[in-house]
């Protein structure tokens, strides 16, 4: 495990999922998480590495942003979904249709998941998406636009670990084609509408089973990548100012002006779709696509 270390702080006998299954589960404390598990200690360390290289990856890019208290941050992982979905009733949380979420339940806010579909460490599901909500709740207050939580957390899910560090900025062939070809068929949410989208419309589209729902996903996805590597990444900087501005209670008009000098959304947007359609696949997300694929179709194999 390199330098790499994992105390064992606590263990205590917990009853997870009441008829389902008795577990016991326990607490390790990683570089970055204070973890409560009922994984082999094999398996909770190759996945506690990979989420300290993603949290270390979360404050490299959002650098500025201090921490607003000292409580450890919280991270679940129990093997099967009964146990995982037992573990938020016992907090008042309805974890229905999920495989993993981060939660703010009373005083406790925490990321939450179940490890039995992972097929290795490298397979960490829905973990970088929801713990960057954990990252950004964290850091920044309740004003960080919608789009660009959501499309920061979808950017980080498509990342891969290598060599320990988390290589981000990669663009799937399927995620792709389909921004392309929304941008192509004008399906994209136009920017005067997308960037003022509040969390309060997000959630109402959601439960609402809205057909714009996962155009919603792709298109923040897409904007996100854009604000941070479009043009040689000349407006990460400024997109770091405007999550500040923002988050400060700034509104997005007068944000966009001083981050990006500029109040005009229909060249904003004209530039993220000139260079999203000229974007092309890496080879990295190509292959573990196709070797998703193969492992797939190995399953269904009689």
């Amino acid at each position: 495990m390199g330098m790499w270390r994992v105390i064992l702080m606590v263990c205590a006998l917990a009853v997870v999922g009441g008829d389902v299954i008795a577990q016991e589960l326990y607490d390790v404390r990683s570089r970055r998480y204070a973890i409560t598990t009922n994984l082999e200690r094999d398996e909770i360390i190759e996945v506690a590495e990979h989420m300290d290289a993603v949290f270390d990856a979360y404050t490299r890019l959002l650098s500025g942003f201090r921490e607003r208290n000292t409580k450890p941050v919280r991270l679940y992982i129990v093997r099967t979904r009964e146990q995982y979905q037992e573990l938020l009733r016992e907090k008042g949380i309805d974890g229905t249709n999920s495989g993993g979420m981060f939660f703010a339940s009373g005083s406790e806010a925490g990321l939450a998941t179940r490890h039995a579909a992972r097929t290795n460490a490298r397979d960490l599901g829905e973990l970088p998406h929801e713990g960057f909500h954990q990252f950004a709740h964290i850091r920044i207050d309740g004003n960080f636009p919608i789009w660009a939580n959501e499309g920061l957390a979808e950017y980080f899910e498509s990342s891969v670990l290598v060599r320990g560090r988390l290589e981000m900025g990669l663009v799937p062939a399927r995620r792709l084609e389909e921004i392309q070809n929304a941008i192509r068929a004008g399906e994209t949410l136009p920017f005067d509408e997308f960037l003022k989208l509040d969390g309060a419309t997000w959630s109402e589209r959601l439960r609402g089973g809205d057909v714009r729902t996962g155009m919603m996903y792709t298109q923040s996805w897409s904007v996100a990548h854009f604000l941070l590597h479009g043009d040689d990444g000349r407006y990460a900087r400024a997109f770091e100012t405007f999550i500040r501005e923002t988050a400060r209670g700034m509104s997005i008009d007068n944000a966009l002006k001083s981050a990006f000098q500029t109040s005009n959304y229909a060249a904003f947007e004209e530039a993220w779709k000139r260079w999203t359609l000229e974007l092309t696949p890496d080879a990295r997300s190509t292959a573990r696509e196709r070797l998703s694929f193969l492992a797939l179709g190995s399953e269904w194999r009689v």
